[in-house]
């Protein structure tokens, strides 16, 4: 994981929309995330050059900005062509926003019968797309880029920077 240093002085603002959210009973705080992420794609534009560089056929994640108190992350993921998320519900709350390109959503829901996680729906996420979830089994999903051009997304996670990598995917099987 690598860290961008200029997030913090470029989007102040966003970061400090999100850490007033934190500790709202959850329909507000997802709500308010929502509102959040949608405006932060006119705001913020990535120039490609500015994109680091991932993994071919893979996805990278990269912190942008971490709670100085541990209430959340934020990350700019980059998806290459084929790179795909396992599928898996959240640990925590978050969310993310389309910020380029295409991703393409495997929506599914928990078969109780064979434990294990069946595709519901597929879904094509666009620029601008926003999606909030709250931990648990309801909102399970993978998550990926099946295009041949770079995608980009920018995610929220109601955990420490230190938790980023162990507390926010609940990985399933399917």
């Amino acid at each position: 994981m690598t860290i961008i240093e200029t997030f913090p002085t470029q989007c102040s603002d966003f970061a400090g929309k999100i850490r007033s959210l934190v500790g709202l009973p959850t329909d507000r705080l997802l709500s308010g995330l929502s509102a959040a992420l949608g405006s932060v794609r006119d705001k913020y534009p990535l120039m490609d050059d500015d994109l680091p560089d991932g993994a071919a056929g893979g996805y990278s994640r990269h912190l942008l900005h971490s709670d100085d108190d541990g209430l959340f992350s934020v990350m700019l993921l980059v998806w290459r062509p084929g790179g795909f998320s396992p599928v898996h519900s959240h640990w925590t709350w978050c969310g993310y926003v389309v910020l380029d390109g295409t991703l393409h959503e495997d929506r599914l829901h928990w078969d109780v019968a064979s434990k294990q996680a069946v595709v519901r729906d597929r879904i094509d996420r666009m620029p601008g797309d926003v999606v909030v979830s709250s931990p648990g089994l309801h909102d399970i999903h993978r998550l990926g880029n099946a295009r041949q051009d770079i995608a980009v997304s920018l995610h929220v996670y109601g955990v420490s920077r230190d938790a980023t990598m162990t507390h926010v995917n609940r990985v399933l099987p399917s």
